[in-house]
């Protein structure tokens, strides 16, 4: 039984090691197969990307995740979950934008 098995399971890829391989979605390449799905972190201040936010997704594309889909945003201020979420009402919140997704990427993983 013992031989079966491992015969069977030599004939199988690994799959951490597809995990960890590159692939692509549509023209876009990406250096593995971890997806962080969007949350809502509750990190921004008062509807603007705050430095602990920004810290918190840099840590996770350090940690090789290879796709981070950001959390929800609200695009009115009365319609925002709370405080803490991160708003598009006004452009007034856009000069972090670029430091945001600078330090949310690693080499290698498109912003």
């Amino acid at each position: 039984m013992d031989d079966k098995m491992n015969a069977v399971s030599a004939k199988e890829p690994n799959p951490v090691s597809l995990l960890e391989s590159p692939c692509h979605i549509g023209a876009l390449a990406l250096p593995n197969r971890f997806v962080r799905s969007a949350t809502h972190e509750s990190l921004a201040e008062d509807g603007a990307v705050s430095e602990r936010l920004i810290t918190a997704l840099s840590r996770l594309a350090r940690g090789r995740v290879g796709t981070i889909v950001t959390g929800a945003a609200a695009v009115a201020q009365d319609g925002r979950i709370s405080p803490t979420q991160i708003g598009l009402w006004t452009t007034a919140f856009c000069p972090a934008w670029p430091a945001w997704s600078a330090r949310s990427t690693r080499p290698g993983t498109p912003a």
